[in-house]
């Protein structure tokens, strides 16, 4: 029996989760590594001119283990504390190695990467450094109720390849596998010359996804189907009422499965997908991220819309160290509907070597798993592996 019947929608997956109004804190480092007994200083930015500064703030450190180590933090005694941005400093007095998510713990903010060094690091002050560039705000008339503009603003400590979407590998019973592989490029650097003569090129990313489905039960383990979508789309992070969403993509894709004649499957779309999302203060995080798209060409499958319908919805909720779970649903306007749920635990360093990785259990329901069989039903599909991205 399935959980998937041919109904209208009568549900958004999920409400809308309030966004915090002290959301968007940033961090900045100048180096790249910690130690234990050696000083750390950070440049915190916080998101408005109405954000009260905190006398003291506490860094948390997490390590691949999912062990966990907190600095306290304060402020520079000689900070102005009308400016955007402060200085606080703290020590490290435990042991830690690897490498180290790093995140404010008082107040939702961008992460960082850090690196336990066992030599001692010379750290250049950071009043020497560049502030972030925040766009203006638009003048409030007066007498009118304040709130914050949307704006954009890039991560730019991130690295310029990152992850798109979830990386796993799952088989089912019969054999039946199924493995995905996704990154993102940023294009043109932030600070770069280009950005500075076309600034709105500044978040436009290269994707790249590719879902492989693998008969493993076959004698001659053959591949039913592959889908490689590549898209160019540009996405961002915004501030403001609580009902606008925290970020977003935009952009074009297309989807094909690289076959040809008869089995030829291709379609090209324009996608909208803004992403809510709601920390809880035990650093869970509840997110919802509607993908809606516009059909531009399908004439090797003319009727696609009937089974995939404009619009994904989608749901994600967990922690960075426990579980996570996910799940999306998307109806099409014959009424076909397909969901996917998702399940993930973190293995640790004991299982595999010291990187990211989880178990990861998978159920699909409905039609279009694969792009070759788009209106094609099969049975329900349990599934069990894992993921390095989830």
């Amino acid at each position: 029996m399935t959980f998937l019947k041919r109904v209208p929608i009568v549900f958004l997956l999920f409400a809308l989760p309030a966004i915090a109004a002290d959301s968007g804190w940033l961090i900045a480092s100048q180096s790249e590594s910690v130690m234990a007994g050696q000083p750390i200083q950070l440049q915190v930015i916080r998101p408005s001119e109405k954000s009260a500064w905190p006398t003291s703030l506490h860094l948390r450190l997490i390590a691949a283990d999912g062990s966990e180590t907190r600095v306290p933090l304060q402020a520079s005694a000689d900070a102005p504390t009308d400016g955007m941005r402060r200085l606080y400093s703290g020590k490290l007095e435990g042991a830690v190695s690897g490498i180290l998510r790093a995140e404010l713990a008082d107040v939702e903010s961008n992460r960082l990467a850090l690196v336990a060094s066992e030599d001692k690091v010379k750290l250049e002050p950071l009043g020497t450094t560049q502030p972030i560039a925040l766009a203006p705000k638009a003048d409030t008339p007066e007498g009118e109720e304040a709130v914050q503009q949307s704006v954009v603003l890039e991560d730019t400590e991130l690295p310029a390849l990152s992850v798109n979407e979830p990386i796993y590998f799952v088989v089912g019973g019969n054999g039946d596998a199924r493995f995905q592989l996704s990154f993102n490029y940023r294009l043109f650097s932030p600070e770069g010359a280009v950005v500075a003569l076309a600034p709105f090129l500044k978040g436009l990313y290269f994707g790249y996804t590719q879902n492989s489905f693998w008969d493993l039960g076959e004698d001659s383990k053959p591949f039913r189907d592959t889908s490689y979508r590549p898209s160019l789309f540009w996405q961002g992070k915004m501030e403001g009422p609580k009902w606008i969403p925290q970020t977003w993509k935009a952009g074009y894709e297309h989807e094909s499965n690289g076959k040809e004649d008869e089995d030829s499957r291709s379609i090209d779309t324009l996608f909208f997908e803004p992403r809510w999302q709601k920390k809880f203060a035990d650093g869970s995080v509840l997110s919802f991220n509607p993908r809606i798209r516009a059909y531009l060409d399908k004439e090797e499958n003319p009727d696609i819309h009937q089974y995939k319908g404009y619009v994904t919805w989608g749901l994600q909720y967990g922690h960075d160290d426990g579980w996570k779970f996910s799940g999306s649903y998307a109806q099409g306007t014959a009424g076909y509907a397909t969901g996917q749920l998702d399940a993930s635990y973190p293995l640790g360093t004991e299982v595999f070597s010291n990187i990211g990785s989880f178990i990861h259990f998978q159920y699909f329901s409905g039609y279009g798993e694969t792009l070759l069989n788009y209106d094609d039903r099969k049975s329900d599909q349990f599934r069990i592996g894992i993921s390095i991205v989830r």
